[in-house]
């Protein structure tokens, strides 16, 4: 045992210290405590309480972090593109550059699909600018092939019809040239046929009224026929067209849906024919024919209907 004076270590059952003399209490046995395995077990259990789990409080934080997470660059670039290349696809010249607007528009929304995740936002942005740049490209492709013809046309047909007309009618055509009379082609009939001094012979060959398919709106479709007579290439287009209804309004054309054969606009070259339909609203009473866009007025007509 240890005296509690000195810490000498002195016999088991000793009443003083041998060293210093200190009187020694006798010793009690330390009591153990019984080993009781549930309070181990309960101890165990506080140590591993795990808190209830909790659906809401996961979904909250889920969602704190996909608002947290930034818009990707790209994807806002692809709708910006998206959007600027739809708005200038109807634009004459200006919708070339459009067309490589929208052709970049389209590279950066693929890129975006796949780079916009778990990491940035922006899916919505690459989506959309997607179909607006494929929207884009269809309809500069479309009014290319327009506004190429409407300029061809305009060049071809510098003069005006009135001092350019140089052909007969069918009808009449040797009678015409064996006595050199200036011809009236202002109120033609439908069936009858100009000819322009550039070769170009134009005829105004079928007018029926027809009811749109999809629409139940009523139209008058007039079948047009170009035929190159000339030695060069000329051109036809649609807008070379307008009508004139009782009241003396004149209107530009209609378009139609669902006709195969509407008249497109292009190029002839020597010896070649097309034929195609030109759409206006159902009150015409009569067709004109202008040799360019930038002809005021045209004495080219076919009466429709009285």
């Amino acid at each position: 045992m240890i005296c509690n004076n000195c810490h000498s270590e002195v016999p088991d059952g000793s009443a003083f210290c041998n060293n210093c003399g200190a009187g020694l209490a006798p010793q009690q046995p330390r009591e153990v405590p019984a080993y009781k395995a549930s309070n181990y077990i309960e101890a165990y259990d506080q140590q591993q309480e795990v808190p209830a789990y909790k659906a809401s409080s996961y979904a909250e934080a889920y969602v704190q972090q996909q608002q947290n997470r930034p818009y990707s660059a790209i994807a806002i670039t692809a709708f910006v593109l998206g959007v600027v290349s739809i708005a200038t696809s109807f634009l004459p010249i200006i919708n070339n550059f459009s067309f490589f607007i929208a052709l970049a528009g389209t590279v950066l929304a693929l890129v975006g699909i796949f780079t916009t995740g778990k990491k940035r936002r922006g899916t919505a942005f690459t989506v959309v600018g997607l179909v607006l740049s494929f929207a884009a490209i269809g309809i500069i492709l479309l009014t290319q092939s327009m506004y190429v013809g409407a300029i061809n046309s305009l060049t071809d047909g510098a003069k005006p019809v009135e001092a350019s007309v140089q052909a007969e009618s069918p009808k009449s055509t040797e009678s015409s040239k064996a006595s050199g009379a200036a011809k009236d082609f202002s109120k033609m009939a439908v069936g009858d046929s100009v000819t322009l001094e550039n070769g170009l012979t134009v005829t105004v060959m079928d007018a029926q009224v027809v009811t749109q398919e999809y629409t139940n709106d009523k139209q008058m479709r007039v079948t047009v026929s170009y035929l190159n007579n000339g030695d060069s290439s000329v051109s036809y287009n649609l807008w070379d067209w307008k009508s004139e209804n009782a009241d003396g309004v004149e209107r530009s054309i209609e378009f139609p849906i669902g006709d195969d054969n509407s008249l497109d606009s292009g190029k002839l070259k020597p010896g070649g024919t097309i034929t195609g339909n030109v759409y206006f609203e159902d009150d015409v009473t009569k067709v004109y024919y202008y040799s360019n866009i930038l002809q005021g007025e045209s004495n080219v007509c076919w009466i429709i209907q009285q």
